[in-house]
């Protein structure tokens, strides 16, 4: 059985150390397994020597060539492949500090990103040409990675293969213990950014005191592992160093593959991370039911419920999982559209946002949810506030009598209609039942009468024909809620716009109402 556990202190990799360090996982691997294989992409294998190898002559590179020190930034603009991998060991094993960058960002926040991170250098895979054109401020150093585009910049780059793979670097010995920087508990490994939905995006510090509460898969076999979000989100929510330690291949293919449950079963994928978008698209594909278990980590937008009956008939498992770039993971349940019960150290209340009293246990009045925990991560060059030491999430849930929560809306989503509280969410999910309905997004209206009203974006599934009128939709709705709830107008709309998370974009769709 492999668990995937990091909370225990037989795992802490160094005794020099009192604490757990995720880039030293590569190196249980090249002791145990060399030979074995550690990632499959675009066909070809890559064994754990050769992973380890690429990264000290990554390592060795920027820190000999490119003279990065310890605490230097690297900005980093890829796809899911081998080399995002392999920058996750390789700048911090030098000290340095990764900064992940969001590919589907518009230019102008990539280029106050850059700025705002202090990054001496950037890296980008060369799909990416045409946006590392827009961007502003691009540090001095720049590395590209040549995937096969022919959109070649007008300024002067290095080609990371013949910097990083030339003859002379294969040939050079090198070794861990020469390049390794030795990190402190409060040294930074990775500099996040949030989504910037409301403002520009924050930066968001991964210490190396946050690896202690990874929990997040029991597996029976060999792992076999496809991130199905984009590494930059989260670093791959962690996984990228986690599966290091477990030993397991990584299988990396193109998110918008066709042809993903194919890929899944011919290759027994028993571990899979996605939004759940992905996950709705893996089950709604599904032929047969699996012949062996897969685990499935899916987080962000929660998935709907006929989702997890369908999955546990067909040997699936769930984690439904719950937390903000800010905080990782905090809520944990299995199998269930209920987000589930407190993470390992984290202390949580649901708070009347009109009295700042703790929310009855009842399933019913909402709450903001605080959370209080030594894992909740600071911000770069900003205060990260907390109410008595609590971090306000800004997310409105509701607590059950056995401490289950469950999230209802993001606080700015709540809808108020003649002072009555409106969870968008809650209509969502009643609308997303109605036959031929694929998503739905329900924000908030002005009204004369009732200061705001419910209106709702749909998206119908690729097979269904606007053959149902308002009238019908409206009916449906007066089974599962009260008139005020009911959405006063409709409309179609071809895709509902979404992050790599799953999150309904509504800042968006509050535009269209406006324009």
């Amino acid at each position: 059985m492999t668990r995937s556990f990091i909370n225990d202190k037989n795992l802490i990799n160094d005794k020099k150390q009192s604490f757990y360090n995720p880039i030293k996982n590569i190196l249980t691997s090249l002791k145990e397994c060399p030979k074995d294989i550690a990632i499959v992409y675009d066909n070809k294998e890559i064994t754990w020597q050769q992973y380890y190898n690429n990264i000290l002559r990554i390592a060795d590179t920027l820190k000999n060539d490119y003279k990065i020190e310890k605490g230097d930034k690297i900005a980093v603009l890829t796809r899911n492949n081998p080399e995002m991998m392999y920058f996750h060991f390789a700048i911090p094993l030098i000290g340095a500090i990764i900064v992940p960058l969001n590919y589907m960002e518009h230019h102008t926040n990539l280029s106050y990103i850059i700025e705002n991170s202090d990054s001496k250098i950037i890296i980008w895979d060369s799909y990416f040409d045409e946006k590392i054109e827009m961007i502003y401020n691009l540090p001095n150093n720049k590395i590209r990675i040549d995937t096969g585009s022919n959109n070649y910049p007008d300024f002067k780059v290095d080609d990371y293969n013949q910097i990083f793979n030339s003859r002379d670097k294969k040939n050079k010995e090198l070794k861990w213990d020469d390049l390794y920087m030795e990190p402190t508990i409060n040294d930074i490994i990775s500099l996040n950014y949030t989504s910037g939905t409301t403002a520009h995006p924050k930066g968001v510090l991964l210490k190396y005191h946050l690896f202690n509460t990874y929990d997040y898969v029991t597996i029976n076999d060999k792992i076999k592992f496809l991130p199905c979000v984009p590494m930059f989100h989260l670093n791959c929510w962690g996984q990228i160093w986690n599966i290091a330690l477990l030993k397991g291949i990584t299988y990396l293919i193109d998110l918008s593959n066709k042809n993903l449950y194919s890929f899944i079963v011919d290759n027994k994928i028993n571990y899979i991370i996605g939004s759940p978008i992905i996950l709705e698209r893996f089950i709604n594909s599904i032929k047969k039911s699996l012949e062996y278990e897969l685990q499935f980590l899916t987080g962000g937008a929660p998935p709907k419920q006929q989702i997890f009956n369908v999955a546990i008939k067909n040997n699936i498992n769930i984690t439904h999982g719950y937390g903000l770039t800010e905080t990782g993971m905090i809520l944990k349940n299995k199998n269930s559209i209920i987000q589930g019960y407190p993470w390992i150290g984290c202390e949580i209340r649901i708070v009347n946002i009109k009295d700042n009293k703790d929310v009855k246990k009842n399933g019913d009045e909402y709450g903001e949810i605080w959370v209080k925990s030594d894992n909740i991560y600071d911000y770069y060059k900003s205060v990260n506030h907390r109410e008595n030491g609590y971090f306000r999430t800004g997310d409105i849930a509701v607590q059950y009598p056995d401490g289950a929560i469950q999230i209802v809306d993001r606080k700015k989503d709540m809808i108020i209609s003649g002072g009555e509280n409106i969870s968008s969410l809650e209509v969502e999910n009643c609308l997303n039942k109605f036959p031929g309905i694929k998503r739905s997004a329900v924000i908030a209206k002005p009204d004369d009468k009732w200061g705001e009203v419910p209106f709702a974006f749909l998206e119908l599934g690729d097979n269904c024909k606007n053959n149902f009128s308002e009238e019908e939709i409206n009916k449906f709705c007066k089974k599962y809620l009260p008139s005020f709830k009911i959405p006063k107008n409709f409309k179609l709309i071809k895709n509902i716009p979404t992050n790599p998370t799953g999150k309904i974009l509504k800042k968006h769709l509050r535009n269209l109402i406006i324009s």
